[in-house]
């Protein structure tokens, strides 16, 4: 998911989704806010397990570890623009996979009764082709960089964190249309704290708000849900098509044997789950 996350096109949440955790990871967010800091105040075990602490502290440990070597120890940044093609190939290939399954279950669900009683194609079919434009929009071209003032860092912050919590959408991507790809991640990089803090403090809001707009989203329309997500990663494949610009045999061959090894490994992960057999986490 770090890793991801640092890639424009591609999203830590699509790689949770690929797992079969999103639905845990944004529950698991949403539980954080002063409530949670009362109950490790007074010790309150049984609000504490509910809110999986220790399945967040892991998931953060990793996405921390991986950015700090990729960012700071490979300077991922600055080899992604170099070799754009290797990196899309293997996001193209885990993010197909998954909206294959995805679809092909629910087609599957269509044709049995008892499971089609409780879907509403139509419902479902509008909520999807919404999730397409929605991505079209939000991976269009804002015409040129924004300012980099303190305010607008703070914003640019929030509608990263916002739409990285979304499956098929990057949040790297929207800073790269707002301009702010390089600026913030150079600022990383450097750690100048004139860029970490405000660009944090709105991630951070960002993180607390959407997070329980999109569980409750999941959890009171689950199917719908699921359509609107599909819709944003059949779009998001558009933009991360790995061919689009390559003109080197070599690059081009990386690029399709990355490909077809995440279309693999996604849709392994897709079958494990439909048979019961789920990773656990």
């Amino acid at each position: 998911m770090g890793a991801a996350d640092l890639v424009p096109g591609v999203s830590g949440s699509t790689i949770a989704y690929v797992l079969g955790i999103y639905p845990r990871f944004v529950a698991a967010l949403s539980a954080l806010g002063p409530d949670l800091l009362s109950a490790l105040w007074r010790g309150d075990q049984r609000r504490l397990r509910e809110a999986e602490l220790g399945f967040l502290l892991l998931l953060a440990l990793g996405i921390a570890l991986a950015v700090a070597f990729l960012l700071w120890g490979l300077r991922l940044h600055e080899r992604i623009q170099a070799r754009p093609a290797v990196f899309y190939g293997l996001f193209w290939g885990l993010v197909g996979g998954t909206v294959l399954a995805s679809l092909t279950r629910y087609f599957a669900d269509l044709r049995d009764e008892s499971a089609a009683a409780r879907l509403h194609p139509a419902r479902a079919a509008t909520v999807l082709l919404f999730g397409i434009a929605a991505g079209a929009l939000l991976f269009a071209p804002l015409g040129g960089p924004l300012p980099h003032g303190p305010g607008y860092l703070v914003l640019w912050g929030l509608a990263a964190i916002g739409v990285m919590l979304l499956p098929g959408v990057s949040g790297s991507y929207v800073l790269v249309l707002l301009g702010q790809y390089e600026f913030v991640l150079g600022g990383i990089a450097a750690f100048d704290f004139y860029v970490i803090l405000p660009f944090g403090a709105g991630a951070l809001a960002g993180l607390f708000l959407f997070s329980r707009l999109y569980h409750r989203l999941l959890d009171r329309h689950a199917e719908l849900a699921v359509a609107f997500i599909d819709g944003l990663l059949l779009t998001s494949l558009v933009w991360i098509w790995p061919f689009r610009n390559v003109y080197d045999l070599e690059e081009g061959l990386l690029a399709g044997t990355l490909l077809g090894c995440g279309l693999a490994l996604s849709l392994w992960l897709q079958l494990r789950a439909a048979s019961g057999r789920r990773i656990r986490y």
